[in-house]
């Protein structure tokens, strides 16, 4: 099993992201989370 997460930048200082989780053995897609918004702010990591 792995996750990918997909980021792409937006308008105005803003992302879209959208999470998938794969299945390597069964060869497929098993879930999806669709697109979120964030502001720039939201995504910055701030450790």
């Amino acid at each position: 099993m792995s996750t990918v997460t997909v980021t792409r930048s937006g308008r105005h200082n803003r992302f879209v992201v959208c999470t998938y989780l794969l299945d390597y053995w069964c060869l497929g897609l098993k879930d999806t989370i669709g697109s979120r918004k964030f502001e720039r702010r939201d995504y910055t990591y701030r450790p």
